[in-house]
């Protein structure tokens, strides 16, 4: 049994998954084991500002349409799973904004990209009313939850 030889930390091929090499002792003492070019695969994914405007317009949309659920909930005593559903995205996006300082995350990732500083300028909405998102929506939401309370609990 030869005891000279190492194995080379694992190396990933694009067709073959991990595995390991060996590099023996003597061919390559003392130095890091070389491994040729093809075997690692390196990928970097470049985050553009397009990408951020068009994640961040999504999810914005997916809230909006959560708030107006939840509204229409407390409005027409319809509270269904989907109320709670909605209701718990909401709250969720609450504590993400609280954690950050009342900032989004994707605001701040799109800013350090090169994005214009200001309030929700990383989205594709017109100003005015994006400008005006938090007020809106912020009322609707409370609106909506002092509606289902009442409803749930009456």
């Amino acid at each position: 049994m030869n005891l000279t030889r190492t194995f080379a930390p694992a190396v990933h091929s694009a067709n073959h998954g991990p595995r390991s090499r060996r590099v023996s002792a003597g061919s390559n003492s003392g130095r890091i084991p070389v491994i040729p070019v093809g075997e690692v695969e390196k990928r970097v994914v470049k985050i553009t500002i397009f990408r951020i405007k068009l994640v961040h317009t999504v999810i914005f949309w997916i809230l909006s349409l959560c708030v107006l659920y939840a509204l229409f909930s407390g409005i027409a005593n319809r509270i269904t799973t989907w109320t709670w559903v909605a209701v718990g995205l909401l709250l969720l996006e609450s504590v993400v904004l609280v954690v950050s300082g009342w900032t989004c995350p994707l605001t701040i990732l799109a800013e350090r990209q090169g994005a214009v500083r200001g309030s929700v300028t990383d989205i594709f909405l017109p100003s005015w009313f994006a400008d005006r998102i938090f007020p809106i929506c912020g009322t609707a939401y409370g609106v909506a939850l002092v509606l289902i309370v009442l409803r749930v609990f009456r």
